[in-house]
């Protein structure tokens, strides 16, 4: 009897073994933070949650970034914003208090926020946070393949999530963010099929994507965040924007009026941007040139010449 146990193990382990020796070693990389002084909590708090869901992964699984033997994967995810709030206040009016208490110089408009003003602002979102028990959080997360030298995955992330407190809303939050990446992690993982003779059919995100000679037009974007020497456009792959295109970057500086009536606004162009990743919903852009500092809210454009 005691054989045949012994033999069962044996068997169990052989057919377990495979298995495990087949899934994915993945680094995750230090959680980068572009979102402020309210995404602080959300760093440490996200980074546990990756790890522990690569561990109950059946496809990946975490490695120390001093192991001996190289990943084959490494996750490297860039916290792009976070907005706490209280589920029965006003939403809308705690993003404005943290944009200006916490976030830009500069009022939207584009005027600069009296020091006085962003002090009362801190202070109201303090005392706001004292019953805060909810947390949207978006997350740019990236995959990078080590054997093929690409990255298998870019994709936004968005979570919104509630708690019985600021700190369990912020662990609910970055407990789903960390299962939705994974889930789209465990999809790009899924083994390309042999090459062909018929013509690989498009994904939809390259069926999203023109062709060069359809983003040869009028174009205007809004930038709406920027980290370093990175701006963050409102314009996707629908827009017909590519990567490599050089746009002109410029600030609104007052209406144009015409016989009494205002019928437009005047730009003063103030740099040029390169594009360098298109994505769905957004585009990234680095900054080439500039002649003054440029900020939120100011305007992308590429000319028809």
């Amino acid at each position: 009897m005691k054989k045949i146990v012994f033999c069962l193990c044996l068997l169990l382990m052989c057919l377990t073994l495979p298995c495990y020796a087949a899934k994915k070693s993945t680094e995750v990389e230090p959680i980068k933070n572009v979102a402020g002084e309210q995404a602080t909590a959300a760093v440490k708090e996200l980074q546990e949650q990756l790890i522990a869901a690569l561990r109950e992964s059946s496809i990946y699984t975490p490695v120390e970034k001093d192991d001996s033997s190289k990943p084959a994967y490494k996750l490297s995810c860039t916290i792009t914003d976070v907005a706490l709030y209280d589920p029965k206040s006003n939403r809308e009016k705690v993003t404005a208090l943290i944009r200006k208490g916490l976030g830009h110089e500069n009022n939207p408009d584009g005027t600069p926020v009296p020091p006085e003003e962003r002090e009362a602002a801190k202070q109201e979102l303090k005392d706001i946070s004292a019953s805060t028990n909810g947390v949207k959080l978006v997350v740019e997360a990236r995959l990078f393949d080590a054997s093929a030298n690409h990255n298998v995955l870019t994709k936004n992330f968005t979570s919104d999530k509630v708690g019985t407190s600021s700190e369990k809303a912020v662990y609910n939050v970055c407990q789903n963010m960390a299962k939705n990446i994974l889930q789209a992690m465990e999809t790009a993982a899924v083994p390309e099929e042999a090459p062909s003779d018929t013509p690989k059919s498009e994904t939809p995100e390259e069926a999203q994507q023109p062709v060069a000679a359809e983003s040869k037009g009028n174009f205007r974007g809004i930038i709406g965040d920027i980290g370093g020497d990175n701006l963050y456009i409102d314009q996707g792959s629908a827009s017909g924007l590519k990567v490599g295109e050089v746009l002109e970057v410029f600030r609104i500086s007052g209406d144009v009026t015409i016989n009494g009536k205002v019928v437009g606004k005047k730009e003063l162009k103030i740099g040029k941007a390169k594009v360098v990743e298109v994505l769905s919903e957004y585009a990234v852009c680095v900054v080439l040139s500039r002649t003054e500092d440029i900020k939120v809210n100011d305007v992308v454009k590429r000319l028809v010449k």
